[in-house]
This record gives C-alpha cells, structure tokens and sequence, in this order.
C-alpha cells in the first residue's frame, strides 16, 4: 500500500503533467526549488500542510483531491482508528482482569482443600 507521500507526489505530478505545467514553473510559483518539486513528486518529501493547499491552489484542484482522500487510496483517520482499537482492547483486558479478582472460586484452586 502505498503511503501519504506517494499518494500526495503520484496526484502532484499527474495533475501538473494534465496541466501541461513544468516542474520549474510550480515550484517557482511555489517558493521552491525543482528538485523540492521533484522530490515531493518521488514520495519523498513530506511537505507543510500550507505547501499542500497552495499545490492545489495551482493545480486547480482541492488538498482533498491531491491526498485522495475520497478515492480511498489512503484512511486519514486509520492511526487515530487504531489507536482507539488498541486502547480498547487495553480496557477490556483490564476489566477481565479485574472480574476475575473478586470473582468467587477464583483463588479456591490455589489455596487447595
């Protein structure tokens, strides 16, 4: 699967190239050099939220569009979604844990006859 920087530079370059816009032409307008340009393009680079909005700005197109938000190529929120799991399961351990304490006949076999 591919991640954030991949998804974010395959949409830049696709979208500058239907534009018939240059590499250098963006990043000029942008503030940047090429070769920033190019490295976001390779999924190499992890731009400024505010370098996202402004490429979409130039490109015609929305940060949405660009981080393919809606085509699903990536899950925004899965680091949050996991990380709910993952405390979720922590609190059910946890209560298991602690119904087995007080829980009657759970220390019997221990202490014998």
């Amino acid at each position: 699967m591919l991640n954030l920087n991949q998804v974010l530079g395959n949409h830049v370059q696709q979208r500058r190239e239907a534009l018939g816009l240059s590499r250098h032409a963006v990043a000029i307008t942008m503030g940047h050099s090429p070769e920033w340009l190019r490295y976001l393009e390779m999924g190499r680079g992890t731009p400024q939220l505010r370098d996202v909005v402004r490429l979409a700005m130039i490109l015609g197109c929305t940060s949405d569009e660009l981080l393919c938000v809606k085509c699903g190529a990536i899950d925004p929120y899965s680091d949050l979604r996991d990380g709910a799991e993952a405390e979720q399961a922590a609190d059910a351990a946890e209560a298991d844990a602690g119904s087995t304490e007080g829980a009657p006949g759970a220390d019997s076999a221990a202490e014998g006859p």
